[in-house]
């Protein structure tokens, strides 16, 4: 291979060569004169020469060529729709296409993206990684087949799955990224759109060798560089960004970071750059996000917010029933779509109350924030902006309001005006996935999740202790913790039970237990803890010592979507969409009510599916459940009799809020919020 090739970039049909091109070949960064030429070094490990697009442009055929050559061409012609200063970016990821009779195949990736096409009109659209289960060259030409009829640019970028089978062949060292590169090219590229330079850089590191990651990071460095004074980079990544990469990324004029890999919604802000996740496009996410991806809308050099859109939501069509067997609607409030402060309730939560006051936590913007409205009319009284979205119950206590963002920062509110009292970064802030509620006792709050939990000081926010318990908040866990007067217990996802001591966050016991991320969380049954267990199974332990009574296959469905007690039945959201009542003494089925179709894919690694995430919650003389078919149903406790149901026209996945035995408040999916009176 020559140590340096001539680089020669034209327009088409003058031929006229363009000035100001970036062209590497994967290490250092050239840029083409007046007259469209350059000439760049070339080390042994270059496998393309490729070049960076200017905004108005696109390239005749490839923006890379392979090498060796001596001398490379590149075409370009006019691309108007990059031009200007406003464009509509759609990111989606992780598609983990397979194959022809596996849960993703080509058609159904195609029909997704016709789908999200037609819902949001992008001027470009960006795939960040995971695209394949594992990178073979038949899944990657079945990748090739479903995107081939996109007409709107599609920009596509490796991920570690779509590498896996290099991987995994036995005595293959890295890069693990050749049969990607054999169908698209170079793993990382750049371009320019519409006044702002997006980048797409694959970061999981163990897919490369030591000299390409090496190169691949030399190549970050000076292709950021060149464009920093811009302040407004758009870079693409797989994995999540540790804290100093983002504060890298600041000194180098990125703005925005969108990445992919942990199958779910989150975005917040740090140190000037807003950080985004996306869940996967083709079924729903691993915290129960509906299946979808996300928007990117800009306008001159206005920072541009992001949008999570569920794929479908748009068919919804909502309702809000005047009546549920003895209740009658008392009001309505669309808390996303106000016009002042707009929040996404939290999806899974139910609001909290305090008196008269109810307290809701969300997501806008790109960050978090924490609503008081009033119980009586729905008017809201205050907001409080967080720096990430809380994705669980808020916790009153007294005059304040606890509430746990999923970066991991823990925030104390006063409950009058919702001012910020004290605030208390978890270890490992902002890289947490916290989807757990803060829970409280005695003055003291304890909050966390997989990766460990701390006990705080109500009135000041000082730690007290914090116990690491794994390596990570793999994965999303709406699990809280159980509090009792002497433990807390902790559902830990392919561990089991963890109870510590609330003195000092040791250990008291742990019993092994086949549970995963998706599960309930536990509750207690008088001296006792009822919990999923293996697959269609429950389990009865002793609250003292985790010792279990009994274990039992009852579940219809493959795990507890959320499980709820009163003094005779266990009552079970499932999976399979079945609402079932179980005997505490033995874990027999009493009765089963299934539910109707999912109105969005919300259930993790599934589509078209029934399921149900709501708690059923025990009012007076009724049991009450919502479902992801929009249905809320009023049961009779002891029979499971539907005495009367109402549809809302999208997913109910949060438990009702009784405010007494006459009267309840409900959420759906979609951010409205309705009280009923008896």
């Amino acid at each position: 291979m020559p140590d340096r090739i001539d680089v020669i970039v034209v327009e088409q049909g003058t031929q006229r060569g363009i000035a100001g091109v970036a062209v590497t070949t994967g290490d250092g960064i050239a840029t083409t004169g007046a007259d469209g030429t350059c000439a760049i070094e070339v080390d042994p490990l270059a496998r393309f020469a490729w070049i960076s697009c200017p905004e108005g442009k696109r390239p005749v055929g490839d923006f890379y060529c392979p090498l060796p050559a001596s001398e490379v061409v590149f075409e370009l012609a006019a691309a108007p729709a990059s031009a200007g200063n406003a464009a509509r970016l759609v990111q989606f990821s992780d598609t983990h296409l397979v194959g022809a009779g596996a849960p993703v195949a080509a058609p159904d990736l195609a029909n997704a993206l016709d789908a999200l096409l037609s819902e949001s009109a992008p001027d470009l659209l960006i795939a960040s990684g995971d695209l394949t289960n594992l990178g073979t060259p038949a899944e990657l030409a079945e990748l090739q087949s479903a995107t081939s009829a996109v007409d709107t640019p599609l920009f596509l970028m490796f991920g570690g799955h779509d590498g896996n089978a290099e991987r995994r062949s036995a005595g293959n060292e890295p890069p693990f990224t050749l049969n990607w590169e054999a169908c698209f090219g170079p793993t990382y590229y750049s371009f320019d759109w519409a006044g702002r330079h997006i980048a797409l850089w694959p970061n999981e590191e163990t897919f490369f060798s030591s000299a390409d990651r090496e190169r691949k990071r030399r190549w970050l460095d000076a292709d950021l560089s060149l464009n920093a004074d811009r302040g407004n980079t758009i870079l693409v990544i797989h994995t999540p960004p540790s804290r100093a990469f983002i504060d890298e990324m600041t000194g180098l004029g990125v703005s925005l970071i969108l990445h992919g890999h942990w199958h779910s919604m989150k975005s917040f802000h740090s140190n000037g750059v807003t950080v985004a996740a996306t869940g996967p496009l083709c079924f729903g996410g691993i915290d129960t996000t509906p299946r979808g991806y996300r928007v990117v809308e800009w306008q001159g050099s206005i920072a541009p917010p992001t949008r999570a859109v569920a794929l479908g939501a748009k068919r919804l069509q909502p309702a809000n029933p005047e009546r549920l067997g003895p209740f009658r609607l008392t009001w309505a409030q669309d808390v996303a779509d106000d016009a002042e402060q707009p929040l996404v309730p939290a999806h899974r939560a139910a609001p909290a109350l305090s008196g008269e006051r109810l307290l809701l936590g969300g997501s806008c913007n790109d960050a978090g924030a924490v609503q008081c409205r009033s119980a009586t009319t729905g008017h809201l009284l205050w907001t409080a902006d967080l720096e990430a979205a809380v994705r669980n119950q808020v916790t009153p206590a007294g005059a304040r309001v606890l509430a746990l963002a999923m970066t991991g920062a823990l925030y104390s509110l006063r409950l009058e005006d919702g001012s910020v009292e004290w605030r208390a970064n978890l270890p490992g802030h902002p890289g947490r996935w916290l989807y757990t509620m803060p829970v409280c006792a005695d003055g003291i709050v304890y909050a966390g999740g997989k990766a460990g939990i701390g006990a705080y000081r109500v009135d000041s926010g000082e730690c007290d202790w914090y116990a690491e318990i794994e390596a990570s908040d793999a994965w999303s866990c709406y699990a809280s913790p159980l509090i009792t007067p002497e433990v807390i217990v902790l559902l830990v996802s392919r561990r089991g039970l963890v109870a510590l001591s609330r003195t000092d966050g040791r250990i008291a016991w742990e019993t092994e237990l086949d549970v995963e991320y998706q599960y309930a969380a536990p509750v207690r049954w008088g001296d006792d803890i009822l919990t999923g267990s293996e697959a269609r199974r429950l389990a009865r332990l002793r609250l003292g010592d985790g010792a279990i009574i009994w274990h039992g296959e009852s579940l219809a469905g493959r795990y507890p979507c959320a499980l709820s007690v009163d003094n005779e039945r266990i009552y079970v959201s499932t999976s399979a969409g079945a609402i079932q009542a179980l005997d505490p003494e033995t874990g027999r089925e009493q009765w089963r009510v299934d539910t109707g179709h999912d109105l969005l894919d919300m259930t993790p690694y599934a589509r078209g599916v029934r399921s149900s995430l709501a708690s059923p919650v025990r009012m007076g003389h009724w049991l009450i459940v919502g479902a992801c078919d929009g249905v809320l149903r009023l049961l009779d406790p002891a029979s499971g009799e539907v005495h009367a149901a109402a549809a809302l026209g999208a997913p109910i996945t949060a438990p009702i809020q009784p405010i007494d035995e006459t009267a309840l408040l409900l959420s759906t999916w979609d951010g409205r919020l309705l009280r009923y009176d008896g």
